[in-house]
């Protein structure tokens, strides 16, 4: 390690988590890559039953990330020593093997195959299902409370106390699935409202690497306008169906977290409907954002939802479809041979009916959308192309061609182009 870069070890007891591949599983439950982008990790046991995780940035932010996700995660709390950091100089003084790097860009560099597998592990399947109801957050109906997780919201004197209510009850506190803040946007709104005394709302779009226009939602405290505000971000379309494959790779997690990410992101078809990405945010310009009072949050958002169009309709229609089939059992054999008889009755005899004349308007109407969906074709057969062309670069590379992470020595043995967690949405419209 070098000396005099902000530095923190994690310790854990070794005699309660079992073995070092727990122990990553642990820090990235409660530990974003992308939260520490330009990091250097390092592993190793201290002594026996000591073995300890360690952080070095330049950026003392960062460290600092790593110390506060770690305190507010449940699974490390029980499995930590009674000790569970090392600062600084007695970190760097320890002879720990440097086992990766995180990028700018959020990717996960190193050969250790915990770099890339360090949250695989099968874990028990949750007693009470996990999902939240996408169709009960894109519907315009609004109940109160939204949840029973917007019911009895204590009290907050601080955007901190705020902050801290948001990671204990809009966290799915579950054995493999304690990790990320999920929010609707009723609920959004329940929380806004009963802290409207002291939050108020900003909102702005932004673009980001998912969307040209990703909701923010910052919420300032106006009794104390000198502390830093929360900002939650979602909401909005993605930019093509490869984003919304990349969205979800992003999230490093167990197989059973993954199955569930779509339903708790709130995705269906291009659309990303609940909110996440909870943060402090500090030294930014809040100049372009408009405020409004939290009772006028829900009113923008189902505007926002109104923009959606058609297209969020059609996807929310085939999602009802699909788990109606579900529910659906499935025929017997005897059943389809009973119903699949000879008609022998009468054709009905033809009925020929005068076209209605098409009006002006109609024609100029026609042809209009006729040009807007060649317009669409258009931009998603750029879109398909841009993406062919960016996996063919990352097949020459030897990277995954979805996630662009680098292949393992025995894929690239095999001749292979992806890894094989890695899988490509497929819109269904």
């Amino acid at each position: 390690m070098l000396e005099h870069i902000p530095t923190l070890g994690a310790r854990f007891d070794l005699k309660k988590i079992g073995d070092e591949q727990n122990c990553w599983q642990v820090f990235w439950a409660a530990v974003r890559p992308r939260a520490i982008a330009g990091a250097s990790l390092f592993e190793g046991s201290i002594h026996r039953d000591d073995y300890c995780i360690a952080v070095q940035s330049t950026d003392p932010a960062i460290v600092d990330a790593v110390r506060s996700a770690l305190q507010g995660s449940r699974e490390f709390q029980a499995v930590c020593c009674p000790d569970p950091f090392i600062e600084m100089e007695d970190c760097i003084e320890l002879p720990l093997p440097r086992t990766g790097r995180v990028d700018s860009e959020g990717n996960l560099i190193g050969d250790d195959k915990r770099m890339s597998n360090q949250v695989t592990s099968p874990v028990a399947a949750p007693e009470d299902p996990v999902s939240m109801d996408v169709m009960e957050s894109a519907s315009p109906m609004r109940m109160h409370p939204a949840s029973e997780r917007t019911t009895d919201l204590p009290g907050a004197d601080s955007l901190e106390d705020l902050a801290a209510t948001l990671k204990d009850r809009f966290v799915v506190h579950r054995q493999g699935f304690d990790r990320d803040i999920w929010i609707t946007p009723k609920e959004l709104c329940d929380l806004v409202e009963w802290y409207g005394v002291m939050v108020e709302v900003g909102l702005s779009h932004q673009k980001t690497e998912f969307s040209d226009a990703a909701l923010h939602v910052r919420l300032h405290n106006k009794i104390h306008p000198d502390e830093h505000p929360i900002l939650l971000e979602g909401f909005y379309i993605f930019k093509s169906r490869y984003a919304v494959t990349m969205y979800l790779q992003q999230f490093m997690s167990t197989p059973r977290y993954a199955d569930a990410l779509p339903d708790l992101a709130g995705i269906v078809g291009r659309f990303h409907l609940h909110f996440s990405d909870v943060r402090v945010t500090h030294g930014e310009d809040y100049s372009q954002e408009e405020r409004i009072s939290p009772d006028q949050l829900w009113h923008r958002l189902s505007k926002i939802r109104e923009s959606f169009g058609d297209e969020l309709v059609r996807a929310l229609d085939i999602l009802k479809r699909r788990r109606e089939a579900e529910q659906q059992p499935a025929p017997s054999q005897d059943l389809v041979m009973e119903t699949a008889g000879v008609y022998t009755g009468e054709p009905a005899a033809d009925v020929v009916s005068k076209p209605r004349p098409i009006s002006e308007e109609e024609k100029l109407a026609r042809a209009e959308k006729k040009r807007e969906e060649e317009e669409e074709n258009e931009r998603r057969r750029q879109e398909i192309a841009r993406e062919l062309e960016t996996q063919e670069k990352r097949r020459e590379q030897q990277r995954c061609i979805y996630c662009g992470k680098p292949l393992s020595f025995g894929e690239k043995r095999k001749q292979l182009d992806r890894h094989k967690d890695c899988w490509e949405f497929v819109d269904e419209y």
